[in-house]
């Protein structure tokens, strides 16, 4: 027997027939022969018998994407696949026990700063989830395709809310009463209309509505970044522009991958440790907030 990997974090839906009878081998929307073309991984799995020689497959896809296909044997891909649930369960996991021990210590210590930073934990290991191409399933259960466009796109804006929200907490004092303070405001605002495109619009036209509002939102928080370091000498801003540094290198790998349709594990996980990374950081900049408070 063979296995034929079909990796693609945009798919949701396959079908594959037999080349030479047209016999259908497996439909990713049916139960029925849930064993030959399945969900796995970040994408599908075809497994394949030894007189099956040539394969027809055809899949639907939502946004950028790029047919690709993997051979493996079956062992082989048996112990990749314990691995990808390995490393997504410990990430997952880990990010979560995080948020709950962040959930506590704010309504121990009552500073909603930290019910913020809770709230945007769940939000970014979902964005992370999103980035790296496993977003497809959540502690092991799959998550159903028709669910997904909507779900990525309510992740996205509610990442923006949250990010921006976290900011002018953390920068509340350094930009009081600040033309930066003002503008910060107005894109914040804007959050709220995205949020409803999230679950009303086209993805591709939630797309473009999302840039017209994040890059904005990148250059004030860029500009309010650098007043507070050049103006106020801010630890809290010396701690952030890292976890912003890291956040916008995710950024730029999702466009990336998004161009060249690369789908591979290990530069997932690789994503998950930049981003992990920018919540160290962060982490950092809030401790350093309330020691000055």
């Amino acid at each position: 027997d063979r296995i034929v990997e079909l990796p693609s974090r945009s798919a949701v839906r396959y079908s594959c027939w037999e080349a030479a009878s047209l016999r259908l081998l497996g439909d990713s929307t049916t139960r029925q022969d849930s064993s030959v073309l399945a969900r796995v991984k970040t994408g599908y799995s075809l497994r394949l018998d030894s007189s099956i020689r040539d394969v027809v497959c055809k899949g639907t896809f939502v946004g950028s994407s790029k047919l690709a296909a993997d051979l493996w044997q079956p062992a082989q891909f048996e112990r990749s696949v314990e691995f990808f649930h390995r490393m997504t369960g410990i990430f997952d996991g880990g990010m979560s026990a995080l948020a709950i021990f962040v959930l506590a210590t704010a309504l121990v210590t009552r500073q909603t700063i930290y019910a913020i930073f809770a709230i945007s934990l769940v939000v970014t290991l979902r964005n992370i989830a999103i980035s790296a191409g496993w977003d497809v399933q959540w502690f092991g259960y799959a998550i159903p395709p028709n669910w997904l466009v909507e779900t990525r796109s309510v992740t996205r804006a509610a990442y923006a809310m949250l990010t921006l929200t976290l900011f002018r907490s953390l920068f509340q004092k350094e930009l009081w009463n600040t033309h930066f303070d003002k503008a910060l405001q107005a894109t914040h605002w804007l959050c709220l209309p995205l949020l409803l495109a999230a679950v009303t619009v086209p993805r591709g036209v939630f797309i473009q509505l999302m840039w017209s509002v994040s890059l904005p939102g990148i250059l004030v928080m860029v500009a309010s970044l650098a007043y507070s370091l050049t103006n106020k000498f801010s630890r809290v801003a010396l701690w952030y522009v890292v976890a912003f540094a890291a956040s916008l290198v995710l950024n730029f790998y999702e466009v990336v991958v998004a161009i060249l349709g690369v789908h591979n594990p290990i530069i997932g996980f690789s994503v998950a440790a930049v981003a992990a990374t920018s919540i160290l950081f962060t982490s950092f900049a809030i401790a350093e907030r309330l020691r000055h408070e």
